[in-house]
């Protein structure tokens, strides 16, 4: 039963019903729910897909320093803060939901992503829909345990499942309190923990050929992690030509 229909000129773009259960479903095609915030800097372009920083309510590309990372979206379901009457730009900043991320770059056939990802249901689900654009690709999951949950392991048993859908997992694992290496021997040969960003680095750059998809989930700046490695493979590129 419809309780209430929302619409954007003549056309509905979301309606509240009852779901049979004495509870309410919003239905929508938006996927997240968001927040505006303006920006830090009026003169940066800010885009869908940008990981960014938030530093004291305001939104920037910088992320090192910043209180809170997080990620730009184009189709919120929920967005609060909206300005009404402001010329001020805004970005629309997803605080809960599934966002697409940019494309960090393509080198000699291998592409690096960048997602927000940071538990174990966001890494299955998002390598699951890597795994479907990647087609015969290989995907090469490259995460940081980060977040509160993640780094106190409240969610290490859910680890090796949510990671199997990759080709090859690599965990950044300083400054946890516990061992990701037991967490990950489920996925056996195929999981590699480091403890210093270069080795990593090093370790994911000599294992990558053309078609491979590098997927690198975070909800933080990961030490440069994707300039680094995308470096590491144009040096390569360069030292073959």
């Amino acid at each position: 039963m419809t309780l209430e229909t929302f619409f954007a000129g003549n056309a509905a773009c979301g309606r509240i019903e009852g779901n049979g259960a004495g509870a309410v479903t919003y239905r929508t095609s938006g996927s997240d729910f968001a927040e505006c915030l303006p920006h830090l800097d009026v003169t940066e372009t800010i885009e869908a897909g940008d990981v960014v920083g938030i530093v004291h309510g305001a939104v920037t590309r910088r992320t090192t320093g910043a209180q809170h990372v997080s990620v730009i979206t184009d189709r919120p379901a929920v967005l609060g803060n909206a300005p009404i009457a402001d010329d001020r730009p805004v970005g629309q900043v997803a605080m809960l939901g599934q966002v697409p991320v940019k494309v960090r770059g393509h080198v000699n056939g291998i592409t690096v992503y960048d997602d927000f990802a940071h538990h174990p249901t966001a890494f299955e689900t998002t390598i699951a829909g890597l795994r479907k654009r990647a087609g015969r690709g290989r995907v090469i999951a490259v995460f940081e345990p980060r977040s509160n949950t993640m780094k106190l392991g409240t969610m290490q048993a859910l680890l090796a499942s949510s990671l199997t859908g990759a080709d090859a997992v690599f965990c950044y694992a300083k400054g946890l309190g516990w061992e990701p290496a037991g967490a990950l021997a489920p996925l056996g040969a195929r999981a590699f923990v480091f403890h210093e960003i270069e080795p990593m680095v090093e370790s994911v750059a000599s294992m990558l050929r053309p078609g491979d998809h590098v997927l690198v989930m975070s909800n933080g700046g990961f030490g440069g992690v994707h300039a680094k490695l995308l470096a590491r493979l144009e040096g390569a590129r360069r030292d073959a030509a």
